[in-house]
């Protein structure tokens, strides 16, 4: 999760929406949903969890994102 949420230091500073605080959230609830599927073999699980943690702020392409995580596991 934390490579995930920190990902943003590797960027440039001229891709500004890369370094922005949504971007920052949804790289965390990504990484969040591959790290749960991984430790507990449950994708449905860890995409379940990011979409609770994160419920005020999950969008379907969040959502379908964090499944792209997940699955990858």
């Amino acid at each position: 999760m934390a490579i995930g949420e920190n990902a943003y230091h590797i960027f440039p500073k001229h891709y500004a929406e890369l370094r922005s605080w949504r971007m920052r959230r949804d790289l965390a609830a990504i990484g969040t949903a591959a790290g749960v599927s991984a430790a507990f073999l449950s994708p449905i699980g860890g995409i379940l969890f990011a979409a609770e943690e994160g419920a005020s702020y999950i969008t379907s392409r969040l959502l379908s994102q964090c499944f792209a995580a997940a699955i990858s596991e």
